[in-house]
């Protein structure tokens, strides 16, 4: 029994990434907005809000200063025409430090906060695809960061699709520990739209 409820949950899973992949193949270039922490919740750390909101904006650098580690256009097979981070930056800097955390082993982001997140983004562009990586919860009991994955019309801020994923925090420093489950999950983002 055990077995094909794993063998259905699998097939599930392959289904749904197949319509992704089918949802974005006509999308042949993106803007990139980053990660936004600005309704992330932290369950288990121990370092205060504020090296968090540093963390958070280190993270965002990563896109531009480390460009060849974090390539977006290689893990989302489109083709980046910005990498626009000031917008998320600016609501990390906005950030209480004491609001960042949670007690909520399980906290997720509803649907409509993930809306208002993407129609409340602050761009410049006025039309094509915009991607933005929502960050839900970083769980240090587990090691590892829930994320959104989110393609969206940057016109009318309608999402065109998106997933869920997460990824394997490691290293040293708060910065890279964190950065990494942001990699694992732009390298699941790759593996499924293959």
């Amino acid at each position: 029994m055990k077995k094909l409820v794993l063998v259905i949950a699998l097939l599930v899973s392959v289904c749904s990434f197949a319509q992704k992949k089918e949802l974005l193949k006509d999308i042949e270039a993106i803007n990139f907005y980053g990660v936004d922490f600005s309704h992330a919740k932290v369950y288990g750390a121990k370092e205060s809000g504020e090296h968090f909101k540093y963390a958070f904006q280190d993270i965002n650098n990563l896109f531009i200063t480390e460009a060849k580690k974090y390539d977006v256009a290689k893990y989302l097979k489109k083709r980046v025409l910005g990498v626009y981070i000031d917008g998320v930056k600016t609501r990390i800097s906005d950030l209480k430090a004491d609001d960042i955390f949670t007690t909520d082993a399980a906290y997720q982001l509803e649907d409509n906060t993930i809306k208002d997140i993407v129609k409340s983004l602050s761009v410049k562009e006025s039309d094509g695809t915009g991607v933005i990586i929502i960050a839900e919860r970083l769980s240090k009991a587990k090691n590892r960061g829930y994320f959104d994955v989110v393609f969206f019309d940057i016109k009318t801020r309608n999402i065109i699709d998106s997933w869920k994923a997460d990824g394997k925090a490691q290293g040293f420093g708060l910065r890279n520990f964190w950065a990494h489950s942001v990699r694992e999950v732009l390298k699941f983002s790759e593996s499924a739209l293959k």
